[in-house]
């Protein structure tokens, strides 16, 4: 996917709200929120801003991919974080898959 130059952060932020980013985002790394960050809009590792996307999410050895989940993901540092209500959800969906393909 090729990102246009943008003559203003209104135009990006629409080009952004836009776009579904899913398929070319699926192989980046995922990195967890931790605890104490400033903000979900706010980069965990550089504390840059933060751009909203939905993304699709491979979990429990890619048993199950949660699809479109809203997630943040850091220009600067190239890392995707799952929104803190998906990422509280994923270790009881990695345990009931577990106990589902066991």
């Amino acid at each position: 996917m090729k990102i246009p130059k943008f003559k203003s952060l209104k135009e990006e932020e629409e080009f952004w709200q836009n776009t579904d980013t899913s398929e070319w985002m699926d192989n980046l790394e995922f990195v967890p929120a931790g605890v104490g960050r400033v903000s979900e809009d706010r980069c965990t590792v550089c504390r840059s801003r933060r751009h909203k996307r939905r993304v699709n999410l491979q979990i429990a050895n890619r048993r199950i991919t949660l699809h479109r989940i809203r997630a943040y993901y850091c220009p600067k540092c190239k890392t995707i974080t799952p929104a803190t209500n998906v990422e509280t959800a994923i270790p009881e969906l990695v345990k009931a898959a577990e106990t589902a393909f066991h």
